[in-house]
């Protein structure tokens, strides 16, 4: 499984597994190219994080520990 690690400007990660999320990291990747200035990530039970993308320094894609 892959989750999606954003890294965030005060140098904090945000870290969300793909069972987290509605929305495939694909989506989520797209979205982040599209303009506007919020990144909204849909996440199980109706709640949703919402970022602002200037805040945003990277986003990786990467394995998920299976611990």
């Amino acid at each position: 499984m892959n989750q999606i690690n954003i890294m965030l400007h005060d140098g904090t990660h945000l870290i969300l597994a793909e069972d987290e999320m509605i929305q495939s990291i694909q989506s989520v990747l797209d979205d982040f190219q599209m303009p506007g200035m919020y990144l909204a990530i849909a996440k199980d039970y109706d709640k949703q994080i919402i970022l602002n993308k200037e805040y945003i320094v990277a986003i990786n894609v990467e394995e998920a520990d299976n611990d």
